[in-house]
């Protein structure tokens, strides 16, 4: 029988941007990781309470897994017990960037949204925009669009298929972002315009329908106004944002579209 410890390290009330005490909590769990790996051959599996990401630095690469679980609140334990003995498959997905160190953003004092966001980072991430594992495995086939739209379009219908591959059912969060490669004003890297939360059993697929609007393929100019522009449009569909990271990537599936026609105007 394989031996597994489970470590609960990770910051309370009294001690929440508290930095240096934060850093002697984690490194204090470090050192509780390596003695039980070195010394007692357990395999160890780190529960994280926080919000930040500082933990999560010092444990990457070193754990085979890592729950975070935030602040769960009264009933927190209860959740927790229920995914790690296999009652519950996690499907959760970061609704930030957690970065690998402090040097890869801009000045704290720099409002520029440049460097800033899975939208604008140029960086590897530690974990993604949208990154989340669960107990199977999802892949993504036959991702279906137009090759050609006009910019005054009201509607472009994307199409893809998401299948469980793995052993267990469980449930995948399918995102779309798309990204404007060719333009010459500041636009996010990606964004996502869309998502839809789909359960499946082992070895189901589905096919999944997506909308997007003017508003969705539009761009912003540097004097706000919102425009759908002629040029080519990246769909990305997939597990997480389709951003570089440290971790394993989830692997989106892609394809572009042409937007033809003049400039259209939106919003003014």
């Amino acid at each position: 029988m394989s031996k597994i410890a489970f470590v609960f390290p990770g910051q309370g009330s009294q001690t929440v941007g508290m930095c240096k005490d934060l850093y002697d909590n984690y490194t204090c769990a470090r050192k509780v990781f390596e003695a039980a790996d070195e010394a007692l051959g357990f395999s160890i599996s780190d529960m994280c309470f926080n919000g930040p990401e500082d933990q999560l630095r010092l444990t990457f690469n070193t754990q085979p897994a890592i729950l975070n679980a935030w602040y769960g609140g009264q009933y927190g334990g209860e959740a927790i017990a229920d995914v790690l003995l296999g009652d519950y498959n996690p499907s959760g997905k970061l609704p930030v960037t957690f970065y690998a160190q402090d040097s890869d953003l801009p000045d704290f004092e720099s409002y520029d949204m440049q460097g800033r966001t899975y939208r604008y980072f140029n960086g590897k991430a530690l974990y993604p925009f949208g990154y989340g594992l669960s107990y199977t495995d999802f892949t993504y086939s036959s991702l279906n669009l137009p090759k050609v739209c006009h910019t005054t379009d009201k509607e472009v219908q994307i199409t893809v298929t998401v299948k469980n591959t793995g052993r267990l059912e469980g449930e995948e969060v399918v995102q779309l972002y798309i990204s404007h490669p060719d333009k010459k004003i500041l636009v996010p890297l990606t964004a996502l315009k869309g998502f839809k939360r789909v359960h499946l059993r082992s070895g189901e697929a589905q096919r999944l329908t997506f909308s997007l609007s003017p508003e969705d393929l539009s761009c912003v100019d540097e004097n706000g106004i919102r425009k759908v522009l002629p040029g080519t449009v990246r769909i990305q569909v997939g597990g997480s944002s389709p951003v570089p990271t440290l971790a394993t990537p989830l692997k989106p599936v892609e394809s572009t579209l042409k937007m033809i026609g003049n400039t259209h105007i939106i919003d003014k």
